[in-house]
């Protein structure tokens, strides 16, 4: 008995020994595993890094610090700035977590709060305040606003508005704080109107994401004349996208004393001509382009692409361009029972001859979705024609060699958007896709992709509801099917 006594107690001490940088090492691949065997879940690992705080003292801090690296504040049933039933009150459990363990909140790099639409009481207001102010690390923040109760996109407020209707000034104003922080380098805000003054002091900025969001001075403050560094603040990435995005922010981001989109090698933008114009003038030496799509007109067929408004210099620097695109098919009534038909897939990406000029390019990916009647009642013959072989005709050169020497993948996805489809009109309309657009309409990015010289990547992507049923009809077809129907 003592000889086992006396092993057990040298494991323990062989353990408690080890160097603190192994056991963050146990605690980081026990998270990633966790997270791998629970893929679909979000923050499946937390139970099993909390498990792991029962194996030894020594690990609680290390845990901890992977449990509180990001957290979540939000009101009861929502859930990352979505309205979910039966979700937490996460602000306020943190909030309590924060007052009887402090130092916890030092841990916290990541932040992402959504501020209640309905008034706080000053208490809990004060409270969440005070457990804001604690967390003097964060590095990424995330400000919206209360999704629930809501139609349509949000509407953009100030912060000053959105801290009035939740009677909670002190809470905005300690965000206010944790903006002006140089230890900031993303800034996320959804619905929120941020102030100039606001991003003054941000100095390591350098990813700033405005969904339904804008940039102004009206927000009934005062404005702060001093600041603590006259060094301009380089945004490295810019996201505009959003429901509703406003096309006087990137304006309003131009116009900032301190904001400069000089450097901006990551954008992502709706594919508005108003907002991309402000924005792809003003970047130089964009990597990364992603355009979110946005509803356009099947018969349209524009003399130019998007590529009109990119800077010259980025046309050697860009290494990644990322479209997608959605055309209403729907029938229209003023113009009777003429059937739309998809006119220009690239939207004038291949016709003005600007594609050509990336030379840099190493990946294309183009995702295009449709939206009609349950019957698809549009021409597909007159849809899905020779216009689709624009791309492979500008990529591929009259000697069957690539355009683009850098070019190394190129991807196309359709996909039908919506959820009232007659299920066999979807499947008849992948094998017509299939068969006149991916085979017949590429055939030298086809042949390029055979002889290993570039990836060619197309499919057809449907809902998740769809594939159920597809997944429905192939189980009730079976043969064990048929057997226990019998």
């Amino acid at each position: 008995m003592t000889d086992t006594h006396s092993r057990v107690h040298r494991r323990a001490v062989i353990f408690a020994d080890l160097p603190t940088e192994l056991k963050a090492i146990i605690v980081e691949l026990r998270r990633r595993q966790a997270a791998l065997d629970n893929p679909r879940t979000v923050n499946g690992w937390h139970t099993a890094i909390r498990d792991l705080c029962m194996v030894s003292k020594d690990l609680v801090p290390l845990c901890q610090e992977e449990l509180f690296e990001s957290i979540q504040m939000e009101p009861v049933n929502c859930q990352l700035g979505l309205e979910v039933h039966g979700a937490p009150d996460t602000m306020l459990l943190f909030t309590k977590l924060a007052e009887s363990s402090p130092h916890l909140c030092r841990l916290v790099k990541g932040l992402s709060i959504t501020i209640p639409n309905k008034a706080l009481s000053k208490d809990i207001a004060t409270r969440v305040a005070s457990a804001l102010r604690l967390m003097t690390n964060i590095e990424t923040l995330g400000i919206g606003q209360d999704p629930r109760g809501r139609s349509g996109p949000v509407r953009c407020k100030s912060l000053f508005e959105v801290g009035r209707s939740a009677r909670a000034p002190k809470v905005v104003d300690a965000l206010r704080e944790m903006v002006k922080t140089e230890r900031l380098s993303s800034l996320l805000v959804k619905g929120i109107r941020l102030a100039p003054h606001d991003l003054m002091e941000c100095t390591g900025l350098i990813n700033l994401t405005l969904l339904d969001s804008d940039l102004c001075s009206t927000d009934g403050t005062q404005h702060i004349g001093t600041v603590q560094s006259d060094s301009p603040i380089y945004l490295e990435s810019i996201d505009m996208s959003g429901d509703d995005p406003c096309h006087l922010a990137p304006l309003a981001i131009d116009q900032h004393p301190k904001l400069d989109m000089s450097r901006v090698t990551t954008v992502n933008a709706p594919w508005k001509p108003e907002i991309l114009k402000q924005v792809l003038e003003r970047t130089k030496s964009v990597k990364h382009l992603i355009i979110k799509p946005t509803t356009h007109d099947p018969q349209s067929v524009p003399e130019k692409g998007i590529l009109q408004w990119l800077h010259p210099n980025s046309f050697s620097t860009l290494l990644i361009l990322d479209l997608a695109i959605h055309f209403d098919m729907r029938q229209q009534p003023e113009i009777g029972n003429i059937w739309p038909c998809l006119r220009d897939p690239y939207l004038g990406l291949t016709s003005d001859g600007l594609l050509l000029r990336l030379t840099a390019l190493q990946k294309l990916e183009i995702k295009l979705s449709i939206q009609a009647g349950s019957d698809f009642d549009f021409s597909w013959r007159r849809s899905f024609g020779d216009q689709w072989g624009g791309l492979d005709r500008a990529l591929v050169a009259s000697d069957g060699k690539l355009a683009l020497k850098s070019l190394k993948v190129v991807s196309i996805r359709f996909a039908p958007r919506g959820e009232d489809y007659e299920l066999d009109r979807v499947k008849k309309l992948k094998t017509f896709i299939s068969t006149c657009v991916f085979q017949r309409q590429f055939p030298g990015l086809r042949a390029l992709c055979a002889r290993g010289e570039i990836d060619f990547l197309h499919g057809f992507s449907v809902s998740a509801s769809i594939k159920r049923e597809w997944k429905a009809a192939r189980d009730a077809a079976s043969p064990a099917a048929m057997t226990a129907a019998t």
